[in-house]
């Protein structure tokens, strides 16, 4: 059974708007809950729906162009469900996978000390 997409929603709003933003993110279907915090944002929505271009389009369509909204962040849940044989958690085969990412262990090789290649070796 395939988990709901829950996105947590970090909202920037004008001064003096986040109860009205607060009172519309309400009204949509999708909310979860809503809620007024400190720090850089001003609410925070939690979002529920069956696929990620649902969330995409109420965020872009709905939250975006709210009166008050300055900016969003979304921040989705991801969901590690356990293996049917085991109860180690089973990841996706990209998972944490980065191309670009440096290898901070790997030694270069003597022959390669103080060439452009030997600065970065990069995991496959």
């Amino acid at each position: 059974m395939a988990h709901p997409i829950k996105v947590y929603l970090l909202i920037e709003t004008q001064t003096g708007e986040s109860n009205a933003v607060l009172e519309a993110l309400k009204k949509l279907d999708q909310t979860v809950q809503a809620d007024r915090v400190t720090g850089p944002y001003d609410i925070i929505c939690v979002m529920e729906t069956g696929n990620l271009d649902n969330i995409d389009n109420i965020i872009r369509d709905n939250i975006d162009t709210m009166n008050g909204v300055i900016r969003t962040m979304s921040c989705m849940q991801i969901v590690i469900s356990p293996s049917p044989t085991t109860s180690e958690p089973v990841l996706p085969p990209s998972f944490g996978r980065d191309l670009g990412r440096v290898n901070r262990d790997a030694q270069p090789s003597p022959d390669t000390i103080g060439t452009p290649e030997s600065q970065t070796t990069l995991q496959s």
